[in-house]
């Protein structure tokens, strides 16, 4: 369990959450409709680039698991005799001709 705060530190949190006047730069800011504006459009770029961000980095994973898989069929085409892929490939060719 944790210790309650002392008396000190809870007269400081009480001080910060009662001081109700804001600073007058940041009242001119409040009051001021362009600052509000400005926060909207760099918040709607901030999302739009974390949107593009994510469709980059899922692309990229799909092209790399396509990779992958171009490799294995390479790497198992590499394993077959000569006569069993030019076979192969006379089926399909045969398959398809009219």
């Amino acid at each position: 369990c944790k210790q309650p705060p002392s008396d000190s530190i809870r007269s400081e949190i009480e001080g910060l959450v009662k001081s109700s006047q804001p600073d007058s730069e940041a009242a001119l800011w409040a009051e001021d409709e362009r600052f509000f504006q400005a926060v909207a459009q760099w918040l709607d770029r901030e999302r739009k680039r974390q949107v593009a961000i994510h469709d980059l980095n899922f692309l990229l994973n799909a092209r790399e698991e396509l990779v992958g898989i171009l490799e294995n069929e390479i790497e198992r085409l590499n394993r077959l005799p000569l006569w069993k892929f030019a076979a192969r490939r006379l089926r399909r060719w045969f398959k398809h001709a009219p």
